[in-house]
């Protein structure tokens, strides 16, 4: 994988690089485990096949045993176990994975698949005592930066909550307080004119209540319980095409599970499930990518699939309501699909 010298890479890409660079091995991947016997999700993929295996969903982790403590000892796979952690198809072309558990996050883990080939030396005492001591010092700083995260995160809640509280205990009271006073000058007025600029005034105060109610609303911080954004994609994404031949391919950029608050977060997941809907109802594509990026300003959603389109002024299914609801947090959505080539859905939603 390379990187583009205006796009810094995550810490998971970071540390694929440097195993990749220690080890000297063929491929290196960061396997993320969604659930209890279920396949895994490659989120980084760097060397032989790597394009040909990152963001997409392969193996089935049944190698990868819950025996073994959160970042146990390096295990060996050859032969067969192979396929817990490659697609099959894949399998020819290496001899043996070295995999290592380096972090855990609730009901997810995520490993370190060192892999060779069939010319590559196997794997010796010391390259797995080397294996968990980089597994070792790379699970305490991945553990260390999440909760730098966490604790910026909880400072901008504390902010929010203090903001929305003063809007709420002095703010409103004082807008409210003001309209009574307002109101009680009808009494002392006389005159269409003046009474009609009173119920006006008292009109536009009301509205402005209002909306910063609403303010304080959308200031209420994210449930502490509420899974991570990326998490919930891929969730969502695994039970929308389970069952199904469609293979999909997702991708994720940015500060996806920081930056993103919970409303647009909840626009995302009902836009991307619809158009998960739609393309299995009607596209008949073999392959379906999902990508979301967070820039600076903005959040861009992209669903492309490889079916056969749908001809302008035709039906439409469920396309009017991601175009409602992206337009309701200020966003756009662009589709274009051509007959035979698929169908491509861009989003773009402000981040604030």
């Amino acid at each position: 994988m390379n990187s583009s010298p205006d796009r810094s890479l995550s810490d998971v890409e970071l540390v694929a690089e440097h195993a990749k660079a220690a080890s000297g091995a063929a491929l290196v991947l960061i396997l993320t485990r969604l659930a209890p016997n279920k396949s895994l999700y490659c989120e980084v993929a760097l060397g032989l096949h790597s394009d040909e295996l990152r963001g997409r969903l392969v193996g089935n982790g049944s190698a990868l045993h819950d025996g073994a403590g959160p970042f146990g000892d390096p295990t060996v796979l050859t032969g067969k176990h192979l396929c817990s952690v490659l697609p099959s198809s894949e399998t020819e072309a290496f001899e043996a994975a070295m995999y290592t558990r380096i972090t855990d996050r609730g009901n997810q883990s995520r490993f370190l698949i060192i892999v060779r080939t069939r010319d590559d030396p196997p794997f010796s005492p010391v390259d797995q005592r080397m294996a968990a001591e980089f597994a070792t010092q790379i699970s305490s700083a991945l553990e260390l930066t999440q909760m730098q995260i966490q604790r910026e995160q909880d400072a901008v809640f504390g902010d929010r909550d203090r903001i929305a509280r003063d809007l709420h205990d002095l703010v409103i009271q004082r807008v409210f307080a003001a309209g009574l006073s307002i109101q009680s000058l009808r009494k002392h007025v006389v005159g269409e004119e003046p009474l009609a600029r009173i119920a006006s005034v008292t009109t536009e105060l009301d509205a402005t209540i209002g909306e910063l109610r609403n303010t304080i609303y959308s200031l209420q911080p994210v449930t502490k319980g509420e899974a991570a954004l990326s998490s919930r994609i891929l969730a969502l994404v695994r039970h929308a095409l389970d069952g199904s031949p469609v293979e999909p391919v997702i991708h994720f950029s940015g500060p996806l599970d920081i930056a993103v608050r919970e409303a647009t977060a909840t626009q995302v997941e009902a836009i991307l499930r619809e158009a998960l809907s739609n393309a299995l109802q009607h596209s008949h594509a073999t392959t379906i990518e999902v990508s979301l990026s967070v820039g600076k300003q903005c959040l861009n959603l992209r669903i492309k699939d490889n079916g056969s389109g749908f001809a302008q002024g035709g039906r439409r299914s469920g396309l009017g309501n991601m175009q409602q609801r992206a337009e309701g947090l200020g966003g756009t959505v662009e589709i274009a699909s051509p007959l035979g080539q698929g169908t491509s859905i861009v989003v773009a939603l402000p981040l604030s």
